[in-house]
């Protein structure tokens, strides 16, 4: 069974992102390799952004994302991973 897309809302308007756990695996290894190699803080931010990069995720929504705070960006991101660890 297909797993469940993520939604947010950005200045009143309903986004939908692919699943996390969808989009994890797509990133290049290299990416992780790097990520791995240069333990910090930021990785898992890091890897969310890539994820993010190479997910199915629609021009709309990558907008809307880009268009955001920081602050907002990064809950958004961490609430998105947080979901798919949940379920």
């Amino acid at each position: 069974m297909a797993e469940k897309k993520f939604t947010f809302t950005h200045d009143g308007k309903t986004y939908e992102l692919p699943p996390y756990v969808d989009s994890v695996p797509k990133v290049p290894g290299g990416v992780v390799s790097d990520l791995l190699m240069n333990p910090s803080r930021q990785n898992e931010m890091a890897l969310q952004v890539h994820a993010l990069e190479v997910s199915e995720a629609s021009d709309e929504a990558r907008a809307a994302l880009r268009s955001m705070s920081a602050g907002d960006l990064f809950t958004v991101l961490g609430d998105w991973m947080g979901e798919s660890a949940g379920s």
